[in-house]
């Protein structure tokens, strides 16, 4: 499966983790940021990418990790 996967500054520890798993799985996964949790991240721009994405065709799946996850999921519906 195809799997495109973001994260605000605040999942990047738990991206890196499900990303390992997934692939090890036997997943192909698509990181589309952010690298680290250094700075601020506008996570709407994240979402916006990653569900362009999926509804292109370009990835199966799409995993959206952040700090609480209300925004994000709001983003992406």
């Amino acid at each position: 499966m195809r799997v495109a996967i973001v994260a605000d500054h605040n999942a990047v520890t738990l991206k890196a983790q499900l990303t390992g798993w997934l692939e090890q799985h036997g997943h192909s996964v698509e990181d589309r940021g952010v690298q680290d949790g250094t700075g601020m991240v506008d996570y709407p721009l994240l979402c916006a990418d990653l569900c362009g994405r999926v509804v292109a065709g370009k990835a199966d799946v799409g995993i959206v990790l952040g700090g609480s996850g209300s925004g994000e999921a709001i983003a992406c519906n």
